[in-house]
C-alpha cells in the first residue's frame, strides 16, 4: 500500500503546474506570456522560467563601408553632394548627381 500511495504522490506533484515568474531583461520586467524585444528577427516571448527565442537564420540588416557598420535605415555619407542610404543585406542605394566644385574667387581664398 505504500509503494502505490507514494507513486500517487509523484504523479500528483508533476500535475501541479509549476509555478511561474515574471522575467527581466535591462531592467524591463516581462509577464509570463509577453512577447520580449530581440536583437534580429527572432521572436523572444517569456517563459517564466526564462526567455525562449527562435533560432532561425536572420539576413543581415546592416551594410559595411569602410569598415564601418550601418543599420538599415541608415545614411551613409559618400561625398558631399550624394545621398546614400543603408537597405540591409549589406546593400546600398544613392543618388547619383555629380558634383560640381565651388570656385571661389581670389580674393576669398585663405
Amino acid at each position: 500500500m505504500e509503494i502505490i500511495m507514494m507513486k500517487l504522490c509523484c504523479i500528483l506533484a508533476m500535475m501541479i503546474p509549476m509555478v511561474m515568474s515574471d522575467c527581466k531583461l535591462n531592467g524591463q520586467v516581462y509577464k509570463n506570456g509577453d512577447m520580449v524585444p530581440s536583437q534580429d528577427c527572432n521572436i523572444c516571448t517569456c517563459i517564466g522560467t526564462g526567455i525562449a527565442c527562435t533560432e532561425v537564420f536572420c539576413p543581415s540588416v546592416t551594410c559595411t563601408i569602410n569598415g564601418v557598420v550601418y543599420k538599415k535605415g541608415a545614411r551613409v555619407p559618400v561625398d558631399s553632394c550624394n545621398t546614400c542610404t543603408c537597405m540591409g543585406l549589406e546593400k546600398i542605394v544613392c543618388t547619383d548627381m555629380a558634383c560640381i566644385p565651388i570656385i571661389r574667387p581670389p580674393s576669398a581664398r585663405i
